[in-house]
């Protein structure tokens, strides 16, 4: 109401717009860059640790989610795709991650890990 008035300051709303318009977006590409993963000729690279397919298996795994553990707004999507990365030699799984990405890109990615297994 002091601000509709112009008897109060607006100082202490600098915290929130710094927040909105400069920490968020900041974060939130730090957080895509952190995860992204490229796939090249010699192997998978998973933010800043790479993955060579001579010594690395890659796996794209479904699984089921039980129904308490879905989101609220998802609820009715009962399979959730990992990505997993695991050691050729005693196959411990290494890296292990949930998809987060659209069906269509994880079916490309599918594909590019069938020509690493093979």
């Amino acid at each position: 109401m002091n601000i509709i008035n112009d008897t109060g300051g607006v100082v202490g709303y600098g915290a929130f717009a710094l927040g909105g318009f400069i920490l968020i977006p900041i974060g939130a590409f730090a957080t895509y860059y952190h995860n992204l993963l490229t796939a090249k000729n010699d192997g998978i690279k998973v933010g800043k640790k790479f993955y060579p397919s001579a010594n690395y298996q890659f796996a794209i795994v479904k699984y089921d989610v039980p129904f308490k553990d879905r989101p609220l707004f998802s609820s009715f999507k009962k399979t959730k795709e990992t990505f997993e990365v695991r050691r050729k030699g005693d196959q411990r799984i290494v890296f292990q991650e949930d998809l987060a990405m659209f069906s269509k890109n994880i079916k490309n990615l599918k594909e590019v890990i069938q020509n690493y297994n093979s």
